[in-house]
């Protein structure tokens, strides 16, 4: 059996992280838990990202600078990574934060500046991303304590570590059984 991650579930997770936005029109509206009659124009709010793509589409909302990824902050994330033996901590919604950071990115595409950041960012990524998954890789094929890194893994990584350990545990035991001369399926 084949574990698969659900592109629908990681789109849920993304759609429902909660984004800073700041009220650009006043608005009589109650959604989500949030009473935006009760802000100004200017005010900053959290709310779910599904709702701030609507109300940004009408006008009615920004989202914060706080909600993407300087490049410079993404360079010192790969540098602590390139330099520690386990996965160092990033923000819980880093990998939603780095799509929001590229998806303002293709927006000014007409920018070359921001087209060339964009490209480094995704390279930079790409190695911080490499760079963490041997790192997971090896712990679950050592069967490692992970006690001591699985806190500091993303939501995304956690589900993949999960999924990776579940699939690594079930074949080392099909292995162990093959090895022992008994045949999968029989015996205890």
């Amino acid at each position: 059996m084949a574990f698969m991650i659900d592109p629908k579930v990681a789109t849920l997770i993304f759609e429902n992280q909660k984004v800073k936005v700041k009220i650009r029109k006043r608005i009589n509206l109650r959604i989500a838990g949030v009473d935006f009659s009760l802000y100004d124009i200017g005010n900053k709010v959290t709310i779910p990202l599904w709702l701030a793509k609507v109300l940004s589409k009408e006008g009615v909302v920004e989202l914060d600078d706080e909600n993407y990824v300087r490049f410079d902050t993404i360079m010192k994330y790969l540098w602590r990574e390139e330099h520690s033996p386990i996965p160092t901590e990033l923000p819980e919604d880093f990998f939603s934060k780095i799509s929001l950071t590229l998806q303002a990115s293709l927006k000014d595409e007409e920018n070359f500046s921001r087209l060339r950041e964009k490209r480094q960012i995704s390279l930079i990524v790409e190695d911080l991303l490499s760079s963490r998954l041997q790192k997971i890789f090896s712990a679950i094929r050592m069967n490692a304590d992970l006690s001591e890194y699985y806190g500091k893994l993303t939501i995304e990584e956690r589900i993949l570590h999960d999924i990776l350990n579940r699939l690594f545990s079930n074949w080392r035991k099909v292995i162990e059984r093959l090895l022992k001369g008994i045949p999968n399926g029989e015996g205890s």
